[in-house]
């Protein structure tokens, strides 16, 4: 999940647009089907630009490992 976190933060707006808009979720889908987090996936769902999700995805991490945010 940290490198999903640092990944968001770098990759382009047009970047993530391609991957989250009204037909397709792949940040969301992924943490769902593969890391199993429906938490998290549900947030990612939820986001609305790539700071938004790399947000969710540090805070979803701090509270998983017991560190303040």
């Amino acid at each position: 999940m940290k490198e999903l976190a640092k990944g968001l933060v770098a990759i382009s707006d047009d970047t993530f647009s391609y991957h989250v808009n009204t037909d397709r979720n792949d940040f969301s889908k992924w943490v769902k089907d593969v890391i199993k987090d429906e938490k998290l996936a549900s947030d990612l769902a939820a986001a609305n630009n790539r700071m938004q999700a790399a947000g969710y995805v540090t805070a979803r991490l701090a509270v998983l490992t017991g560190q303040v945010v």
